[in-house]
């Protein structure tokens, strides 16, 4: 082997060393550039936030991370369903009939003392299932280092809203209508009671 080749192949070994200390060096600056984009990414919740949050916390019925779970569950239940029930039995002293058709309302039961605490429980369920998905975007280079401002601008906005008490009401108005709404809908669709009864007496 002659002495330039030697020399050639020294070259090039020195010149793969320091490719792959560029590219170790390329790939550390690269998770560190994005860890750092994830620590100064804010803390997303759509539950942990908002004037419905602070309000349980007040009443102590839920902590800083969604604590007191069962808690809600019976109080907000209770809260819900036991003024129903008093109604219909203070409502029986004219007869039996509003106790009776209460207590046979197996709709009435299933939507406050099954669907209510399923709602509630649900929250924890969308805040662990929702607050990493923010992060991911990063992580999975969804939303790029140049449009990184952008989207802690769409965060802090989302943010801003999920608290602002003018949005909720909106919001709470909203639903209330289409409810009442869809309500109106099926007990128009829904024909009456001994109506076919008359209609073939009629005949």
């Amino acid at each position: 082997m002659s002495a330039v080749e030697k020399r050639l192949r020294e070259e090039l070994g020195q010149l793969r060393v320091d490719t792959n200390m560029r590219a170790s060096g390329a790939a550390h600056e690269s998770n560190a550039t994005k860890e750092l984009n994830l620590l100064e990414l804010p803390d997303f919740s759509l539950v942990l936030g908002g004037p419905l949050y602070q309000l349980l916390r007040r009443s102590h019925l839920e902590g800083d991370h969604l604590e007191l779970l069962y808690r809600r569950l019976l109080v907000i239940t209770l809260v819900a369903w036991l003024p129903l029930l008093l109604l219909a039995t203070l409502g029986s002293s004219a007869g039996n009939a509003p106790r009776l058709s209460f207590f046979h309302d197996v709709e009435v039961h299933v939507r406050f003392l099954i669907a209510l605490p399923a709602l509630i429980a649900a929250e924890l369920i969308v805040h662990s299932r929702l607050r990493p998905v923010v992060r991911r975007f990063v992580e999975r280079l969804i939303v790029l280092p140049q449009d990184l401002p952008r989207f802690k601008q769409a965060v802090q906005s989302a943010i801003k809203l999920r608290n602002s008490i003018p949005s909720r009401l909106g919001f709470c108005f909203l639903s209330t209508l289409l409810a009442c709404g869809c309500g109106a809908v099926a007990s128009q669709s829904t024909p009456r009671r001994g109506m076919p009864c008359q209609a073939a007496a009629g005949t």
